[in-house]
């Protein structure tokens, strides 16, 4: 089966609400569950950071069947926070291809990180996300991974001396599932 994109989206009225624990509990007609925590940070399955829609792969097929989706919104200890700030969710193409030359764009506008927010107070929600139907996945859960590693969406090369540093947080083996933070230094040599 393919990959299933599992998302939530939390906002009161038309403003995104960041800052809260969104998790997904996905369960098989045998009564196998899984808890997926959904995250709103712009890799993997979730393409748009803090844009209040929390979201992850689903990949962890026990069989055939049909399967059930309850998602939990939890904000506790006052982190949760509204959204105030206008997004521009426009694609930023970086270059383009015109007769077999790269023609570099303009770089992208820095968009301030003090993004206006305001305190929601603290809340739960359970909702049913209703059901969907696999077929095609190995019984018992039983598979050696098939999904490729997530993409990198974070690398980042910054300048130290002679040295350039590489940085990037790295995808699981299996799309987004593990995440880790690394960082390479090498010397530029002539």
């Amino acid at each position: 089966p393919s990959p299933m994109i599992v998302y939530a989206r939390v906002s009161q009225g038309f403003l995104p609400v960041l800052g809260v624990n969104v998790t997904a509990i996905i369960e098989n007609e045998g009564g196998n569950q899984v808890t997926l925590e959904l995250w709103d940070n712009g890799v993997g399955a979730d393409t748009v950071k803090n844009d209040g829609i929390y979201s992850r792969y689903f990949t962890d097929y026990n069989g055939n069947g049909r399967y059930s989706l309850k998602v939990h919104a939890q904000a506790r200890k006052n982190i949760a926070r509204l959204s105030l700030k206008h997004r521009n969710k426009a694609l930023y193409t970086p270059g383009y291809v015109e007769n077999g030359k790269i023609i570099l764009n303009p770089p992208r506008p820095e968009v301030a990180e003090d993004v206006a927010e305001a305190k929601v107070g603290d809340f739960s929600r359970l909702t049913s996300g209703g059901s969907f139907t696999v077929s095609g996945a190995p019984p018992n859960g039983n598979q050696t991974p098939v999904f490729p590693p997530g993409t990198i969406a974070d690398l980042e090369a910054k300048f130290k001396g002679d040295l350039i540093q590489l940085s990037w947080t790295a995808s699981g083996n299996v799309l987004d599932k593990g995440k880790g933070k690394f960082d390479v230094k090498f010397k530029i040599c002539y």
